[in-house]
Order: structure tokens, then C-alpha cells, then sequence
């Protein structure tokens, strides 16, 4: 996904695209990745902070240039020779409450740039706000997670550091290096360092036994979303539901589809199932055994947290929530009493429509989702449910 996204990248600046905005928390991996795309494009960096100012091969250019209009107004001279402007504080200055100076001063930088300057501005920020000003002339793309083999790099590239080192133990086996990397896609860079330095103190070492204190830490990342709720499985098993042997039966088959001979063969994750039954008939109790079975987090997802009281926020919050449950993937996302949730589909009489756009996007993701995210949704009532949300596509089946 990484050369994907360097590719894309690269096509946008050679086609003269004036403004790249970078969505992402990790600003340090961005910029390193803008470095070798420079490199590759034969392009200087230039990095604009509010601290450092204007920044060119680690040297301030000026100390005025931490003054945003100082710093455009440099930038436009320097834009004359072929470079890639990287701005990492820019977000206060370009949101719709802005100054107006400060959104047109970035606006005329764009458009000289479009109309002949060798250069581009990239925006790396941790949030996406765009004044309607600048909108057409920005292109949003995001920063891809680290992926298993790059997870496997970074992991490599830690231990490597502590390798040797008397009263230490590195474990740098193949079958270690998988576990760990396999525990620890969906986290940043930044936070895999951090699971394994933990690891390191706690232990004196890093090994298989560290699997733990990464999923550990991917709850920590569900706790500060506030829509999503990590549930605990362990001592849980599929044995302890009585019955439902067509059901365990389907489940245990496709736990294999998410092994790497299966990615091979070309077999697709299951999507997910959809469980109907009358109140207290352990629907919920095999969700929870599903995941312990499967040895993957449960996530789940509260529709009703995700309905806030700012107009606009709740459908923000859906997408949030559905990010964060790709991030930690592979994960198994938890919907209980999936009906009462959607009541409010098709009336939009009290809600100006909400509930109708959510339940649209959380259709569009659950069909159109790319990351091994099983939902496991439960119902009490069928009839109650749209007729969209239960056809082939959306759950694999239902039991």
C-alpha cells in the first residue's frame, strides 16, 4: 500500500497538482517518505514548522519565516527552482475560522505554482479541515499504516539496536518477527517502537511473549476513540455454546481464511454473519467466543454513542469508528441488536435524515472494506431489519 500511495504521489506532481494534503499522525514517517520522493523526482525539500520556520537540508532558511505570510512570501521566490514545499503546522492557519489574509495568501501561492512554478506544496496534518476557498485546489490522500512487511522492518530495525547487548534477549527468529508483526499491524510506527520498548524494560528482552503487550496496547488505541469498546474473551472458547453446530461448524472452517496460505490461494476473508434469535439464546456470548476462538480483538461497535448532538459529528464519528476497526485488522467488530439501532432508518422525520446516511455508510463499508474486519452483527427481530442490509454481500450468511 505504501509504493501504492508513492506512486500516486508521484503521478500528482508530475502532473503540476498544486496542493497535496496529507492526512496522517505520522508526521516523521511522512516526511521521510516525501524525502525519498523528492529524491526520485529530483525536487529539494523544503519543511515549514511554526518553531523552526522555513527548513532546507536541516538548516533555517530564516528565523522571520515562522511568521506564516513571511514564510509565503519567501516560498514564492524559492518556488522558482524545483522544489516540494512540506508544511507540518498549517492546519490552524487554513481552517474555515482562519484569517481570511492568511487563506488568500495560500490561495495565491497555489495558483502561482499551477500557472508554471517547477515546485508543489505538500500539507502533512492530523486532521482534515479545508476552507471552501481552498478546496479545489487541494488533493486529500492518506497516509497508508504500516503494512506487515514494513511492520517486520521496523521490528527488525529495533531489535537490531539492542542485539547483543549483555542482559538482554532478542529473539530475531523468523516465527518471532512474524507473531510480533502480525500483533502489531494497525499501529503506528511511533507506537510499535513504543510496545516493543516497553517490552524491553518489563522483560529484558523481546520475544513471542511480547504478542501481548502490542494487543495491549491496540486497546488503548479503542479506548481514546469513545464509540468503540474492547472486549475481553479470554477463558472463552466455542465449546462452552451448547448447539448451534452448523454454526461453529462454518466458523471454525473460515478461522483458516485469514492464514497466509489461504491469502495465497487467492481465498477472501469471510465479510462477516448475521445472528437472529429471541432474547437471551447466547448471541451475544458467541461473538465473544468467536474472537477467543479466532484469537482476534473484539471491537464492539455502539451505534448509539455514534449519534452525538452536533449536526454533522455523528456521521464524522461513523467514520471514524469504522477506520479505527481497520486499523487494528485483523479484528472481529461486535453490532448487538443490530434492529434497534436502525429504527430510525427511512422515517428521517426527527433527525433531519442521520440515521438513513449512516446506516448508508456503514453498508457502503461493509461491502466495499478491504481490511480483514469480521462483523458479527445479532438481531432479535428480522423483520425489523432493512431488506439492503441483508443480502448476499454484506453478511456471508445468516444463522
Amino acid at each position: 500500500m505504501l509504493q501504492d500511495f508513492i506512486e500516486e504521489v508521484g503521478y500528482l506532481i508530475r502532473a503540476r497538482y498544486s496542493i497535496l494534503y496529507i492526512f496522517t499522525q505520522e508526521e516523521e514517517r511522512a516526511l521521510e517518505v516525501f524525502q525519498s520522493i523528492g529524491t526520485q523526482l529530483n525536487k529539494r525539500i523544503i519543511v515549514w514548522t511554526a518553531t523552526k520556520g522555513l527548513i532546507l537540508d536541516g538548516d533555517e532558511l530564516d528565523s522571520k519565516s515562522t511568521d506564516f505570510r513571511v514564510a509565503l512570501e519567501m516560498a514564492e521566490d524559492l518556488a522558482k527552482e524545483p522544489t516540494l514545499f512540506v508544511w507540518c503546522d498549517l492546519h490552524p492557519f487554513i481552517r474555515g475560522s482562519s484569517s481570511p489574509i492568511y487563506i488568500r495568501k495560500f490561495r495565491e501561492f497555489a495558483q502561482k505554482i499551477r500557472m508554471g512554478s517547477p515546485s508543489n506544496s505538500v500539507i502533512i496534518s492530523p486532521s482534515i479541515e479545508i476552507p471552501i476557498e481552498l478546496q479545489k485546489e487541494i488533493t486529500i490522500l492518506d497516509l497508508p499504516l504500516p503494512e506487515l512487511e514494513e511492520v517486520k522492518q521496523i521490528i527488525v530495525n529495533f531489535t537490531d539496536a539492542y542485539k547483543g547487548r549483555p542482559g538482554v534477549m532478542i529473539d530475531q527468529s523468523p516465527e518471532v518477527i512474524e507473531a510480533l508483526a502480525r500483533a502489531a499491524v494497525g499501529l503506528t510506527r511511533s507506537e510499535i517502537e513504543n510496545c516493543l520498548a516497553k517490552a524491553l524494560v518489563k522483560n529484558k528482552g523481546i520475544s513471542d511473549s511480547d504478542v501481548s503487550t502490542i494487543l495491549e496496547e491496540k486497546k488503548q488505541i479503542i479506548r481514546k476513540s469513545g464509540i468503540l469498546e474492547y472486549i475481553s474473551t479470554e477463558s472463552l472458547s466455542l465449546d462452552q455454546i451448547g448447539g448451534l453446530d452448523n454454526l461453529k461448524r462454518w466458523l471454525l472452517k473460515r478461522k483458516a481464511s485469514y492464514s497466509t496460505e489461504a491469502r495465497e490461494f487467492g481465498i477472501q476473508w469471510p465479510k462477516g454473519v448475521l445472528l437472529v434469535g429471541v432474547p437471551g439464546c447466547g448471541k451475544s456470548l458467541c461473538a465473544k467466543s468467536v474472537a477467543a476462538a479466532w484469537q482476534m480483538p473484539l471491537l464492539r461497535l455502539d451505534l448509539g454513542r455514534v449519534f452525538a448532538g452536533i449536526v454533522g459529528s455523528s456521521e464524522a464519528n461513523i467514520r471514524s469508528a469504522l477506520a479505527m476497526c481497520e486499523a487494528v485488522s485483523p479484528s472481529i467488530v461486535w453490532i448487538d441488536e443490530i434492529e434497534k439501532a436502525l429504527s430510525g432508518i427511512g422515517s428521517g422525520m426527527s433527525d433531519g435524515g442521520v440515521a438513513t446516511r449512516i446506516f448508508g455508510t456503514l453498508l457502503t463499508w461493509m461491502q466495499e472494506k478491504k481490511s480483514p474486519v469480521f462483523v458479527f452483527a445479532t438481531a432479535n427481530k428480522i423483520e425489523q431489519l432493512p431488506a439492503e442490509l441483508l443480502r448476499k454481500g454484506r453478511f456471508d450468511e445468516i444463522f
